[in-house]
């Protein structure tokens, strides 16, 4: 049999081998091509589908020769992998200028990632990049940086939010916003309010059972017998149903359906 670290290290090093074949013909074809050229489209393409598909390259070192050879995207790719999501999201902002990029990269990590607070980091982080370009540029980036406040598909915590914006925006600049999180706000309540009426009354249930339960009388003396093979109950242990008016041997009871009211009891 194969050892499977070993199995894990040729494909590592074949994968690594790979993207790095990639990043090189694109160098050499970028000399003499126009970056839109088809050929140069087809083999970045390659080279993109590996970096998201596979988990066995060196990630480190193909980010080197994708930074050697000027590959935005792919570098944005790549520092996402290595979880510098800030710098991912500065890519593609500052160097692509593609705000929907940037943000459908946050979204597919954010249905990914179960951890709220770090769900929430990755919004927040985005805004913040907007913001600051926003301060060093005037008013470019008010708007990728509302429509991500307003996406539905976004969720942040409305108090940092109001932390970060600039103090000049106005009120009437952010109602879609502050709509949008009331909105969340009331939804969220409304399922804690379900939530805590449905557990409220499955708990009356349960007791209104035991109550049922423990009403009812039992006695057993030497004419007792199973319900079931109708042998004296001779056994210090027996089960009860209290719903069928059953006594049962233990063993006579694992041929029945399961009953969640059923009582294992001693004498």
């Amino acid at each position: 049999m194969l050892n499977r670290t070993w199995i894990i290290g040729i494909n590592e090093k074949f994968h690594t081998y790979l993207a790095l074949k990639y990043i090189n013909q694109l160098i050499e074809l970028m000399k003499r091509l126009d970056i839109e050229a088809e050929e140069v489209i087809k083999l970045r393409l390659k080279l993109r589908n590996l970096l998201r598909e596979s988990t066995l390259y060196k990630t480190k070192l193909v980010l080197e020769k994708v930074i050697e050879a000027k590959l935005s995207y792919e570098s944005a790719l790549l520092y996402g992998r290595l979880g510098d999501h800030e710098r991912a999201l500065t890519i593609f902002v500052r160097q692509l200028n593609d705000y929907k990029l940037a943000q459908q990269y946050c979204i597919e990590l954010y249905s990914a990632d179960n951890e709220l607070k770090q769900r929430y980091q990755l919004f927040h982080t985005l805004l913040g990049i907007y913001l600051d370009i926003n301060q060093r540029n005037g008013t470019e980036l008010v708007s990728p940086a509302l429509q991500l406040l307003n996406s539905g598909d976004t969720e942040f915590n409305t108090i940092k939010v109001l932390q970060l914006i600039p103090h000049k925006w106005t009120l009437s600049t952010i109602r879609q916003f502050l709509n949008k999180a009331i909105l969340q706000s009331m939804h969220g309540l409304r399922q804690s309010l379900v939530t805590k009426g449905l557990a409220t009354t499955e708990n009356r249930i349960v007791k209104h059972e035991r109550i049922v339960n423990e009403r009812h009388n039992l006695v057993i003396n030497e004419h007792t017998v199973c319900s079931l093979c109708k042998t004296a109950l001779n056994e210090p242990q027996f089960i009860w149903y209290p719903r069928f008016q059953l006594l049962l041997h233990p063993h006579c009871s694992q041929s029945l359906t399961t009953d969640s009211t059923a009582k294992c009891c001693t004498k």
